[in-house]
């Protein structure tokens, strides 16, 4: 192993035995301050995140978009902390206390044995997720991308896993076949499909086209796994879920060719634009660059009223 990675994760470590060792409210103010710090000194990939929101909000002026993106600052580096605390009794108990919808409709379509396609975006909520379906005994795989630093990659596993035994983990890579497979053993598969996919399918994304992953559409096809909606947000001093399944355009049996997946993967990507116009600081996303071809901005230059 790089010398590089046991730093990393001996700085990772250090960081987390610092986090446990202080009281939540402290933990959270912690956060404050360096989101803080991050919009005042360093905002890093702010170009791309004020793009984004251009994209979401075309109508919205440049003030008021400006204002946004310090908001999610705020929130992402929260949602660091938040993730690094997670594991503490007040957490996990506000964790597991979180206010569901649809988890009934999942259960039964589990019922039905063919398993689920639970897609979900990029949000601030990500690893609360994880650790709320573990709590429920929920038969899920998700997939997830592996990190560069092995260890750092076991320490974030572990740390959902500390949650129940119900929660498995498939690297990105593996592949088309062992999803399939996964789905026929029952389990519900969580995909993510707000990210860029050089080889997707080409799809109008708040009204802008770019390419998307096809892996979803092509599952429900080939197995008749149903497709469902998922989101995870913090709101009102507490954690909303929220499930259900998406009424799709192809019906199951089809030939799968590009304009069926390309119809299926509209429609499911056209399920997260309303939530994500309500509650943009939650789309980490907007730190990546989604639309490949819009032509991102190398730096944007901040007026002091911007800043402050």
């Amino acid at each position: 192993m790089k010398t590089r990675h046991l730093l990393e994760y001996s700085l990772l470590r250090f960081f987390m035995m610092i986090m446990i060792s202080l009281p939540v409210t402290v933990v959270l103010a912690l956060s404050q301050i360096l989101g803080k710090v991050i919009w005042l000194l360093v905002p890093i990939r702010l170009s791309v995140v004020l793009k984004n929101l251009q994209t979401v909000f075309p109508d919205m002026p440049a003030k008021e978009r400006m204002v946004l993106a310090r908001k999610t600052y705020f929130s992402i580096a929260h949602d660091f902390f938040f993730s690094m605390v997670m594991t503490r009794k007040k957490i996990s108990k506000q964790i597991s206390e979180a206010n569901v919808t649809g988890l009934d409709d999942l259960k039964e379509a589990l019922s039905k044995g063919k398993g689920v396609i639970l897609t979900s975006i990029h949000l601030g909520g990500f690893q609360p997720f994880f650790a709320w379906l573990n709590m429920q005994d929920l038969p899920v795989t998700m997939i997830y991308q592996r990190q560069e630093n092995p260890y750092s990659d076991k320490f974030f596993i572990r740390q959902r896993e500390r949650f129940g035994t119900s929660l498995e983990h498939v690297p990105k890579d593996a592949g088309m076949a062992e999803y399939q497979r996964i789905l026929g053993k029952n389990r519900t598969l969580v995909v993510l499909v707000d990210q860029f996919f050089s080889s997707g399918t080409n799809v109008s994304f708040f009204g802008k086209e770019t390419l998307l992953a096809k892996g979803p559409a092509v599952l429900h096809q080939r197995t008749g796994a149903p497709i469902f909606y998922s989101v995870c947000y913090f709101e009102d001093g507490c954690f909303h879920i929220d499930f259900r399944e998406i009424k799709l355009p192809v019906t199951i049996g089809s030939e799968i060719d590009e304009e069926s997946i390309n119809q299926i993967m509209k429609k499911v990507v056209s399920e997260y634009e309303p939530f994500i116009r309500e509650h943009p600081e939650e789309w980490f996303n907007l730190f990546h660059k989604t639309w490949k071809l819009s032509g991102y901005p190398d730096k944007i230059s901040r007026s002091w009223r911007d800043i402050f």
